[in-house]
C-alpha cells in the first residue's frame, strides 16, 4: 500500500464508496423501497379518510335535523294509509262524500293488490247527478285523505227521465285506493252485525256479485223465509227472521243492553234492498249512503 501513489490512492477509495453505494442500493435500499411506497398510499388513502370523517362530523346536525323532518313526514304519510281496505273503509268514506252531491249507481272493486309496503285497491266507481254536484263530487274525492289516484274519467250527459227538460251527468271512475298493511284504526275496528249478511268487503268480489243478486231477487237472507240465524255473537240467544216483505223487524231476545238488528238487516222482512251487492251494482241503481253501510256495519263499544 506504500507503494501507492496519490492517485491509486484516489481511484482506490473511489472504487471503495462506489461499491459500498452498490451494496446498499442492492440489499436494503431495493429490498425496502416498495414497502415504503406501499406506506406512502396507505398513509394517503388513511389521510383521504380523515377528510371524509371529519366532513360527517361536521354535516351530523344537519343530518339529524333532516333525519327528524323525516320521521314527522313519514308520521303524516301513514295517517294517509290508516284504511283498512278488507274491513271496508274505503266506501264508508265514498258514501260520505256522495251524500247530498251525487248517487252512486255502481260501485265495483277489484282484487286487493299486495304492492310490498303498502295495499291498493282498484276500484270502477259509477256516479249520477247533476253536473256541478258531481264535479263537486269528484274533487272531494280526490281530496279524500287515504291518496286517491283516478286513472280513468268519462262523463256523459243524460236527459233526466225524472225531470224532464234537466240533464244528468253520469260519471265512470278507474280509480285506485291505498291502505297500510297493519290499519292504524278504522276499519280494524269494525265487526259485522249479524251472521249470515254477505261481507261486501271480501276480496271475493265474483262471489259477492253473484250472492247479492240473488238476495236482492228474494228479499231475505240466505236460509229462506222463516230461518232462524244466531244473534249478535256473544247474546247466546237467536233471532227470528220473518218472510220477505214481511212488516217488522226480526226482534232480538238478549240480555238488556244487546241491540236487535237494524231494519232491511238480516233478520228484518221489510223488503228494502240494503245488501251489500248493491254496492257491486246489483242494487238495480239504488243511491248507497253512509246509513245504508251502517246498517251492514257497526261500531263495536268504545267507538
Amino acid at each position: 500500500m506504500g507503494n501507492l501513489s496519490e492517485r491509486d490512492k484516489t481511484l482506490l477509495v473511489i472504487v471503495a464508496a462506489v461499491a459500498m453505494v452498490f451494496l446498499f442500493y442492492r440489499f436494503v435500499w431495493a429490498a425496502r423501497w416498495p414497502a415504503y411506497q406501499e406506506a406512502r398510499q396507505e398513509l394517503a388513502e388513511l389521510e383521504n379518510q380523515l377528510e371524509q370523517a371529519r366532513g360527517k362530523v361536521s354535516r351530523l346536525p344537519a343530518v339529524e335535523k333532516r333525519w327528524e323532518a323525516a320521521k314527522r313526514e313519514l308520521a303524516q304519510t301513514r295517517q294517509q294509509f290508516r284504511l283498512n281496505l278488507l274491513a271496508g273503509d274505503p266506501y264508508l268514506e265514498l258514501a260520505r262524500e256522495a251524500e247530498a252531491r251525487a248517487e252512486i249507481t255502481s260501485l265495483q272493486p277489484g282484487e286487493v293488490k299486495d304492492n310490498g309496503s303498502y295495499l291498493e285497491l282498484p276500484l270502477v266507481l259509477k256516479a249520477r247527478g247533476p253536473y256541478l254536484s258531481l264535479v263537486n263530487f269528484i274533487e272531494r274525492v280526490e281530496k279524500l285523505p287515504n291518496l286517491p289516484r283516478i286513472s280513468v274519467l268519462h262523463l256523459v250527459a243524460k236527459p233526466d227521465i225524472a225531470s224532464p227538460g234537466q240533464v244528468k251527468v253520469d260519471a265512470e271512475l278507474d280509480m285506485s285506493l291505498y291502505g297500510s298493511k297493519t290499519p292504524l284504526g278504522g276499519g280494524a275496528a269494525w265487526a259485522v252485525l249479524l251472521p249470515g249478511r254477505l261481507d261486501a268487503f271480501e276480496p271475493a268480489i265474483g262471489a259477492l256479485a253473484a250472492g247479492g243478486e240473488n238476495r236482492g231477487a228474494t228479499g231475505a237472507p240466505a236460509g229462506g223465509p222463516g230461518a232462524a240465524s244466531p244473534g249478535p255473537e256473544g247474546t247466546g240467544q237467536e233471532t227470528a227472521a220473518t218472510g220477505a216483505g214481511g212488516a217488522g223487524p226480526g226482534t232480538g231476545s238478549g240480555s238488556p243492553g244487546d241491540a236487535g238488528p237494524p231494519e232491511g238487516a238480516p233478520g228484518s222482512g221489510t223488503g228494502r234492498e240494503s245488501e251489500p251487492g248493491a254496492l257491486a251494482g246489483a242494487g238495480g241503481g239504488a243511491k248507497v249512503s253512509p246509513k245504508d253501510i251502517a246498517g251492514w256495519y257497526r261500531f263495536p263499544a268504545g267507538r
